[in-house]
């Protein structure tokens, strides 16, 4: 449900990088699967694709030191 409410401001994004990556779930394919499978009559709109696909970039950018 986070990744169809959040807000890309506060904190939704924290919320859900610690939710995905407790569940072993970090690539923009498996968090939109995850989005069609408990919510199928649920469209998912453009814009909120666009800043799930971000935040699985952000969670999977190599670390910097």
């Amino acid at each position: 449900m986070k990744l169809l409410s959040f807000r890309s401001y506060g904190h939704d994004t924290q919320d859900i990088v610690q939710l995905a990556q407790r569940i072993g779930c970090t690539t923009a394919e498996g968090l939109l699967q995850l989005v069609k499978y408990y919510y199928p009559d649920e469209q998912i709109l453009p814009e909120k694709a666009l800043e799930i696909r971000s935040i699985a970039r952000q969670m999977n950018a190599p670390h910097k030191p």
